[in-house]
């Protein structure tokens, strides 16, 4: 069953570390629609400045800066709005990636809908720069808590690299790769949907002026994790012949969290025990499993902690190893 687990989470580009809704197409459109969004509406309402974008932020600082003009400071704010969301970010991840009941990834969701919802209520009045540096701080939170999709790199605050990884694949495709297709088709969709948000975020400013922004919240809380992990369970279920698959994914998925590894006592069709724990890669995405397998004697309970550890420490030299070989290509 763990085997089975971390086998369909490959094969979807799913990782076992984060709860594998965080990686799910529907989850990186929603928050595509919201980059493209927030960009608009501070770039609309909130003084010329694309919140998103620090590289463009640090162009018109460096310009300001060469005129000797005070409006230079103006753009440093969101640059270091959006460094303080970095360490933010960093600092939850450290925190939270080993928690029980929830994973880090969805205190950075309910934040960022939290703070999106409240820029909704600060008037034209207040500085355009308290709302710039808290939608910076926002996206930073964004971009640094959500890289991948299915497994794919990706940006939802920005779509530079995600129109260059689409020509790619599509050069890819053109030359005899079947699966480039469908990844350029995913890039090609974040991509459309981004300036969706944007074209969104035009029309609704104009229409609801500074409330514009709650639609933001709509989609950040559009992502539904409960749902993805009955899915997933339920695909394990008809791939293994094991009926209670949804509930042994949930359990397992919630002990990988919590330790680093699952652990299965008999409960599969061969009555064997399996401990098993995901190998990943740099970016966070899994690529093999290591799986070791007994009869309740070789799993007895004084065993359990020498045996987790040995397994653990054999993934983490298999994940130097390849992410080692990964920097030498």
């Amino acid at each position: 069953m763990l085997h089975a687990i971390a086998a369909f989470l490959r094969r979807e580009g799913e990782t076992l570390e984060r709860a594998p809704a965080h990686e799910m197409l529907r989850v990186g459109l929603c928050l595509a629609f919201t980059g493209g969004f927030l960009d608009a509406y501070t770039y609309l309402l909130r003084g010329g400045v694309f919140a998103n974008a620090q590289t463009g932020n640090m162009v018109l600082m460096a310009l300001y800066a060469a005129r000797r003009d005070g409006r230079a400071f103006y753009y440093l704010l969101p640059i270091a709005a959006f460094l303080a969301g970095v360490i933010v970010t960093e600092w939850l991840k450290a925190r939270l990636t080993n928690a029980q009941h929830i994973a880090w990834q969805h205190v950075v969701l309910l934040a960022e809908a939290i703070l999106v919802f409240a820029v909704g209520f600060v008037p034209r009045s207040v500085p355009d720069a308290v709302v710039n540096v808290t939608v910076s701080f926002i996206c930073s939170l964004q971009v640094n808590s959500f890289r991948r999709t299915r497994g794919l790199p990706y940006a939802t605050t920005m779509c530079t690299g995600n129109l260059r990884s689409a020509g790619e694949h599509v050069f890819a495709w053109a030359h005899g790769d079947k699966t480039a297709g469908r990844a350029a088709l995913r890039y090609c969709a974040v991509i459309l949907v981004f300036c969706a948000g944007a074209w969104a975020g035009a029309v609704l400013a104009g229409a609801w002026g500074v409330h514009a922004v709650w639609a933001c919240s709509a989609a950040l809380l559009a992502a539904a994790p409960a749902a993805e992990v009955e899915r997933l369970g339920q695909s394990c279920a008809e791939s293994t012949g094991v009926a209670e698959a949804p509930e042994l994914v949930r359990d397992g998925i919630a002990a990988i969290r919590r330790r680093g590894f699952c652990f299965n006592r008999g409960r599969n069709r061969w009555r064997v025990d399996a401990m098993s724990s995901p190998v990943l890669d740099a970016e966070g995405g899994v690529i093999a499993a290591l799986t070791l397998l007994g009869c309740d004697e070789d799993f007895r309970d004084d065993k359990l902690p020498e045996l987790a550890g040995k397994l653990l420490d054999g993934v983490k030299k298999c994940e130097r190893i390849y992410n080692k070989e990964q920097e030498l290509r």
